[in-house]
Parts: structure tokens; C-alpha cells; sequence
């Protein structure tokens, strides 16, 4: 089965951000306090749920276009273009999506009333598989943005087809990066993994040709 090949443009459909003055101007009647903060709140669960929206379709975009780098029926002129296309989709819902969570802090910003965002940190999680190892890096400053490179086994050799810890800098800071890069890949602990059965590992490879 073909993976999904939709390859429309990601856009944006989230409303400016309103100022206490626009809340006001827009209800009918003087605005209450609470009226206001109600209002601003709303917004705020909307561009957050925006984001999340947009993040999801970033992991889509990347998945999709390692499901066209690696497809066998494609030439390889095809596969590079699909991929690349993918790939900039990829890009585009990511900046949507940290566009969204500026709105909402903004919001924030402007009601300090408001539920406030978690306090900064970084968090680094790496999931390992007999054959697949995941590192993802997330920075919470006022917004959450992250960037994650996966490892896949080859014969003896481990490969990834993201883009180099470098080029997250923008978004995860330029001391995160420079720590994930010096970051050891584990491959001894997914050595020590079990093998999966031949059943398994077969329907393991058609599930994600299947799903991009």
C-alpha cells in the first residue's frame, strides 16, 4: 500500500491576538473583569490547542517524508523531490505552531491573571528500540518548542535522515544543541534488546509503510 501522499499546504487559521481593549470594544455592554479574563482564556486554550494541532501535522509531514525516502517503487529523483516537499511542509507546521504558543503567551503577558506556563526547564527523552533510537529535546521559556532526531539500524551501521542538531538552534537554543550533539547515541543499550520475531519485524515494517 502507497503511504499517504497528500502533500497540500499547511496554513494558518488562527485569529489575531486580542488586546484588553479589543475584548472590551467587542462585547455588548462595559466588560466585567471576569468577562475579560473569560474571554482571554478562551483564546488562549484555542491557540494552545492550534499549536498541538500543528506540531501533530510536523511529526505527519517528517513521517511522511521518510515513508517517500524510502519507498522502492518511487525512482529516486521522485523520492528525493517528494521528500523534500514533505520535509518543508514539515518546517512550515513547526513555525505555525510556535507562532501559535507566541499568541498565547502574549495573552499571558497581557492578563497576568491567567493560568501562567510551566516554569522554564529542559527535557530530554530518548526512547530506544532494537533498531530505531529517538532523542528529542524540549525547551519551556514562556513556550514549549522542541526537535527530535531518529536513528535507524542498517546492518551494522546507525543512520538519520533529520536535520542536524544545528539547524534546531532557533528553536531550542543554541546550549541545548551543542548538549545533544556531545549526547552519546546508546546503541550498545538497543544491542542488548531482544530480537523481534521474523512475524513481527514484517508487520512492523508494513504498519509504518502503511501509516507514513
Amino acid at each position: 500500500m502507497q503511504p499517504h501522499t497528500d502533500q497540500s499546504p499547511v496554513t494558518a487559521q488562527t485569529p489575531a491576538v486580542p488586546s484588553a481593549g479589543a475584548v472590551a470594544q467587542a462585547t455588548t455592554g462595559p466588560a466585567t473583569p471576569e468577562q475579560l479574563q473569560a474571554y482571554a482564556l478562551a483564546c488562549v486554550e484555542h491557540f494552545e490547542a492550534n499549536a498541538a494541532r500543528h506540531r501533530a501535522e510536523e511529526i505527519e509531514y517528517r513521517a511522511l517524508a521518510k515513508a517517500h525516502r524510502a519507498d522502492v517503487h518511487m525512482v529516486p529523483a521522485d523520492r528525493l523531490l517528494l521528500s523534500l516537499q514533505a520535509e518543508q511542509r514539515g518546517d512550515r507546521a513547526g513555525e505555525l505552531a510556535n507562532d501559535a504558543l507566541g499568541r498565547a503567551d502574549a495573552l499571558r503577558q497581557s492578563f497576568p491573571g491567567l493560568p501562567q506556563t510551566p516554569q522554564p526547564m529542559a527535557v530530554i527523552v530518548t526512547t530506544i528500540q532494537r533498531d530505531r533510537i529517538q532523542q528529542t529535546a524540549r525547551l519551556i521559556m514562556g513556550r514549549a518548542t522542541s526537535a527530535s532526531r531518529t536513528f535507524t539500524r542498517l546492518g551494522n551501521l546507525w543512520k538519520c535522515r533529520d536535520r542536524d542538531w544545528p539547524a534546531h538552534e532557533e528553536a531550542i537554543g543554541v546550549e541545548l544543541v551543542e548538549h545533544m550533539e556531545a549526547f552519546p547515541l546508546p546503541d550498545r543499550v538497543a544491542e542488548m534488546l531482544p530480537r523481534p520475531s521474523a512475524p513481527e519485524a514484517a508487520a512492523k515494517a508494513a504498519s509504518e509503510v502503511r501509516h507514513g
